[in-house]
């Protein structure tokens, strides 16, 4: 390619010379080095393959412990047939799922969000096929807003999830909003939990549920539980509002489990 691109520099200059055109010094090792150079693909660092098979091993024995975590921290609710994800799906829960044979780095005990009603679906499907899940005898869901309110309340009266703390100010103990969250999500179970032991019923990221927006219709699904973006009043057990199932991806928007026995 040098000879090549030399010897085309030589007759063009040759060229010039008897047209009497004047020429603009060109340095020919400049320019084929820089051909060259775009030419060279990156070397890709070597990978042992017995590492990368002993990386996916860990990972899906992570993965699977995970997972039987999951499971075993679902909450029976009384007078009910359903349970209850103790906790708000992490991060970690959420990645363990998605990609069992990637290791996981990051804060394994955030709230996972940005994630769609359609993305949850996807989630619980995946979820459910899983061996663990199997064993279990539990079939994985979405609550209903009637069934998330339940639980959130856990037996109390009003709008909170403990009976001594039916106001605003008691909140604080409870959950994340806009007034106490510094604009960010926190990590799970970090307030005090509802009377039936389920954490962050109020604030934090908002959870999905199954109900279609009686206003919107179809394409709109309901979101319960306000955010730490939220207002104290819009983390009652009673607020709730829409968001479009398949393109709404907040970042104040995450979802809490709930599952049937087989």
């Amino acid at each position: 390619m040098r000879m090549g691109l030399a010897a085309v520099f030589v007759l063009f200059s040759m060229l010039m010379a008897v047209a009497d055109v004047p020429l603009v010094t060109v340095n020919v090792a400049i320019v084929t080095n820089a051909v060259n150079e775009a030419k060279v693909a990156p070397k890709k660092p070597d990978v042992n393959p017995a590492e990368q098979a002993e990386r996916i091993t860990a990972a899906r024995r992570r993965s699977s412990a995970v997972v039987r975590k999951l499971i075993e921290e679902m909450k029976s609710i009384p007078g009910k047939t359903y349970l209850c994800g103790r906790i708000e799906v992490t991060v970690e829960q959420w990645h363990s799922v998605m990609k069992p044979d990637v290791p996981f780095v990051g804060d394994a005990d955030l709230p996972v969000s940005g994630v769609s009603w359609n993305d949850c679906q996807d989630f619980i499907k995946i979820l459910n096929e899983r061996d663990e899940t199997a064993a279990a005898r539990l079939v994985f869901r979405l609550p209903t807003v009637k069934e998330w309110r339940h639980a959130c309340l856990a037996g109390a009266k009003g709008k909170w999830g403990r009976a001594s703390e039916q106001t605003a100010f008691g909140l604080d103990t409870m959950g994340w909003h806009a007034g106490n969250s510094g604009s960010r999500k926190s990590a799970v179970a970090q307030k005090t939990p509802n009377l039936w032991g389920l954490y962050d019923m109020h604030g934090n990221v908002f959870e999905w549920c199954s109900d279609t927006s009686p206003e919107y219709g179809g394409d709109f699904r309901l979101r319960v539980g306000g955010s730490f973006r939220s207002p104290p009043e819009n983390c009652s057990a009673w607020f709730s509002n829409s968001a479009n199932r398949q393109f709404s991806r907040y970042d104040d928007q995450g979802f809490r489990l709930f599952a049937e026995r087989r």
